[in-house]
């Protein structure tokens, strides 16, 4: 009913307004009525009345459809990794296994432990009849390789010996099984016999029935005492024998060489714990028993250390045939000779030569750092030093003695005195070239021999220690070469020459002005230069920013 009164309420006063008219609403107890008044325009319209209450809220509306996705978050830092934990402590080392089968060095190579033939390798037990069963069972007894095989020794042993180890047949080969020299001793209780023997008996080398391809390596070699005899390795009558990385001790040599051909030493260390009083050498090189006994043996990195005291010889060349060796990087400390080629009188014709020394390095040796002696023949240079450093303690650096066709090249040489350098009786061809020479007495001196070369030499003596004279001719020096050197220094003498130095050729040499006296020749024949001459010989006629470019001679 409220509805419909408010509804035609609302019709009524539209219309009403649309004909400028308003309703007249009349109550009465009862009921009432609604008029209607209309005006000709002649009244206006009262204000608007005001606003009614604010209706209540209608219901909620639907939800609207999802909008769009947002574009994607970027991806969060990584966190950082957490600290490691401590490692667990290692736990203990269980007990060793039992020791394996021996392993192949391929086919019909064996390799054989000597721990299998009864080897203890304490140090104590005697373990030489082992050993020496274990090298008996590999090898062969001819050039047919069959049989061939290696005696391993195990790493950080120690085996006693009392008597040599005998290699007697070919592809026998003597190892630690581990690295470096000094992982297996082999300790010897002898005084004389040798450590370990490669010996191919009467065979001869490189012969069937001799002892060809064989090797000893990585291993110590001991003496409880030292020794008056017998060496550390001893090759005799071997063909190919090679030994590498062997260190022997207070042995009579170290290392013996004889009657044997295309032996390998390399690697190798001679140490001498105490010199007992006796001459030792650390290699033996023995051509005693003639021919071409020892042919093309080849020295690699050997290092004597001769500290302990006495003159013992670094490497030792005797004999009656010399030849083909090589010597390269060889080391000694102190001793007596640094290398001694020493060829006795009863040498064979052209059998010495073709010896070759590279790169020695030998400190404060007491007779000479090289001697050679006695060698004549072969095909010049019959010995080639090339390269080093030699720094005599007392004598001299290279001595040549009676020989022919030495050549001592690009090397420093020093000597306290008498001599850096001494050429003496019978020596010729002999040449000294492109070397740096000190010594507080004489640089280079020639005694009696002919026909050699002191050329393109640096000569230098500090103030402190001036030398008497950078080079000397001495009575029977005949048709030398002494030319191109720089002498330079301190000195009393440049050149000094002799009576009785005859025809030798001394121009042009550089000569400084802190050498006292450039030139004294008191020989015949030679052409000389210098600032002051005396004698018969030459008398300086020109001289060009310190070099003699001219002379004149009686």
């Amino acid at each position: 009913m409220k509805l419909v009164l408010s509804v035609l309420l609302l019709s009524i006063a539209s219309f009403a307004q649309s004909f400028d008219c308003y309703p007249v609403f009349t109550l009465n107890g009862t009921g009432g009525a609604v008029t209607m008044k209309c005006g000709t325009g002649g009244g206006t319209v009262g204000p608007q009345g005001p606003a009614g209450p604010t209706g209540a809220t209608g219901p909620a509306g639907q939800d609207g459809a999802a909008g769009p996705a947002g574009p994607q978050g970027i991806q969060g830092i990584q966190g950082i990794q957490g600290v490691a934990g401590a490692v667990g402590a290692v736990g203990a080392t269980g007990p060793q296994g039992p020791q394996g089968p021996a392993g192949t060095g391929g086919s019909g190579s064996p390799w054989v432990s000597a721990e299998t033939f009864g080897a203890v390798g304490d140090c104590v037990t005697d373990d030489t009849a082992a050993i020496q069963a274990a090298l008996d069972s590999v090898g062969s007894t001819s050039f047919d390789p069959t049989g061939a095989g290696t005696v391993a020794l195990r790493a950080g042993h120690c085996y006693k010996t009392s008597a040599a180890l005998n290699i007697n047949k070919s592809f026998v080969n003597l190892i630690c099984a581990g690295t470096g020299m000094q992982q297996c001793t082999i300790k010897s209780s002898s005084t004389t016999a040798d450590i370990i023997r490669v010996n191919g008996g009467g065979a001869g080398n490189c012969n069937a029935g001799g002892v060809n391809w064989s090797s000893v390596r990585d291993l110590w070699l001991k003496r409880a005492t030292p020794a008056t005899a017998g060496s550390g390795v001893n090759v005799t009558n071997g063909c190919w024998t090679r030994i590498d990385s062997v260190r022997s001790d207070d042995s009579a040599n170290g290392f013996y060489i004889n009657s044997s051909a295309n032996t390998l030493l390399d690697k190798s260390i001679v140490y001498w714990n105490n010199y007992g009083g006796f001459a030792r050498n650390g290699l033996f090189i023995d051509s005693s028993s003639g021919g071409f006994a020892n042919a093309s043996t080849r020295i690699n990195s050997l290092t004597v250390d001769a500290s302990s005291g006495g003159n013992n010889t670094g490497i030792l060349l005797s004999g009656q045939c010399i030849a083909d060796t090589y010597i390269r990087d060889f080391e000694i400390a102190k001793g007596g000779y640094g290398i001694n080629i020493s060829a006795s009188s009863a040498r064979f014709n052209h059998c010495n030569g073709n010896i070759h020394i590279t790169n020695p390095v030998m400190d404060l040796t007491n007779w000479a750092g090289i001697l050679i002696t006695n060698v004549i023949g072969g095909t010049a240079p019959f010995v080639g030093i090339d390269g080093g450093y030699i720094a005599a303690q007392g004598g001299y650096a290279v001595d040549i003695e009676g020989s022919i066709g030495v050549s001592v090249q690009g090397m420093t040489l020093r000597s306290p005195g008498p001599a850096a350098v001494k050429i003496n009786g019978a020596s010729s061809l002999n040449s000294i070239i492109g070397n740096k020479i000190d010594s507080s007495v004489v640089g280079v001196q020639i005694t009696g021999g002919s026909s050699n070369k002191v050329v393109g030499n640096t000569f230098y003596s500090p103030s402190s220690t001036p030398a008497s004279a950078h080079i000397g001719l001495g009575a029977g020096s005949l048709n030398n070469l002494v030319s191109q050197n720089q002498l330079a220094g301190y000195a009393s003498f440049g050149l000094s020459i002799v009576a009785g130095a005859n025809n030798n050729f001394a121009l042009p040499n550089q000569i400084a002005s802190t050498v006292t006296t450039p030139i004294a020749d008191a020989g015949t024949g030679n052409l000389t230069a210098g600032a002051s001459v005396s004698g018969t010989g030459c008398t300086v006629t020109a001289i060009v920013q310190g070099v003699i470019t001219a002379a004149t001679c009686n």
